[in-house]
């Protein structure tokens, strides 16, 4: 081979290699598709404030407590639901590619005079197969005292929806004081199975009663 022919290979290799180096991914798209329901009834609740996270259109839920992202990137998405007498709902799911998402959102009245105390939300998960029939789910949360007492302990509950039906995980804490908020992580096994959602079902407190 002549140093000339050595060169021009050389040079088409590195421009192969800077045209292989500038390649975009092309973007992948799908859409969400929800409701959103009263926890206790499950009747639709109607014009709930829809957000999500990361950010789309705002959008409202029609009358009967449906409604739709058409065309959002690929990716994890955490839905929140929110209507006055109502606590603020959330929920996690995976958009893939050409696919809609599906959501189911339950969200619990607020009694006459009842304040509160405790939001909770999920931040995302993510799978782990660690072999053939068993993978890992690891959930990020938030708790956070909105009220003025402190809180001695809490839980939240959270259902986590698969290919092979629903797992139910309860996480516990203790010592939230006003304005306090604590951001934390699970992990559950599932057995030949891939969570495909997590939802926040609910949650309960306990408050320090003052002089004890």
């Amino acid at each position: 081979m002549t140093l000339k022919s050595f060169a021009l290979l050389a040079l088409a290799a590195l421009s192969l290699t800077a045209c292989k180096d500038g390649l975009v991914e092309p973007e992948r798209f799908g859409s969400i598709e929800g409701v959103v329901v009263d926890f206790d009834t499950g009747a639709a609740i109607p014009s709930a404030g829809i957000t999500t996270s990361p950010a789309t259109d705002a959008i409202t839920a029609d009358g009967e407590g449906r409604f739709s992202v058409p065309n959002v990137l690929t990716g994890t998405y955490v839905i929140s639901a929110s209507r006055s007498g109502y606590r603020t709902s959330t929920v996690t799911v995976s958009v893939r590619e050409g696919r809609t998402a599906q959501a189911t959102l339950f969200m619990t009245a607020v009694e006459e005079g009842e304040e509160s105390m405790l939001t909770a939300e999920v931040l995302g998960f993510t799978n782990e197969a660690v072999s053939a029939d068993t993978s890992f789910v690891t959930v990020e949360y938030r708790a956070q005292n909105t009220g003025g007492e402190t809180i001695a302990t809490y839980e939240v509950y959270f259902r986590i929806d698969t290919d092979q039906g629903p797992y139910y995980q309860e996480v516990n804490g203790e010592d939230l004081t006003p304005g306090e908020q604590d951001v934390s992580t699970f992990r559950k096994a599932l057995l030949g199975a891939v969570a495909s959602g997590v939802v926040l079902e609910g949650s309960s407190t306990e408050t320090v009663t003052p002089g004890t």
